[in-house]
């Protein structure tokens, strides 16, 4: 689900974003990867598929240039607002991790979609 992890990177806005594709298995086409990308920032690591994935997202990390990282699914929507509301509660908590549950979840097999409740803005 390369392309459209990269779609929802694309489509964030009030944050600066530099993308480390930290692909396991398999390697993306990097023409591809900078047609949707554009002008944002990235680079393309490959990892072979018996690499731990704990591994692959320390590589990523050490790769990436900022000291801010957000690990992002491949098959996971978010709101092209996302990045910038986690770096905002980041920096109105003043913690040094912040993260944010789902909401919504689709259900592929039944082809339903729930929205999940749970209590916001809590430590």
């Amino acid at each position: 689900m390369l392309e459209f992890a990269l779609r929802q990177v694309a489509r964030q806005r009030g944050a600066e974003v530099e993308l480390v594709v930290a692909a396991h298995g398999f390697e993306p086409d990097p023409e591809v990867v900078g047609r949707i990308l554009g002008e944002r920032a990235h680079q393309i690591l490959s990892f072979d598929e018996s690499t731990f994935f704990g591994d692959v997202l320390a590589g990523a990390a050490q790769a990436a240039s900022a000291q801010v990282l957000l690990k992002m699914d491949d098959d996971d929507w978010y709101s092209p607002d996302a990045v910038h509301d986690l770096l905002m509660a980041r920096r109105f908590s003043g913690a040094d991790v912040v993260g944010m549950p789902s909401e919504f979840v689709h259900l592929e097999e039944s082809d339903v979609t729930v929205r999940r409740t749970h209590p916001s803005e809590i430590f």
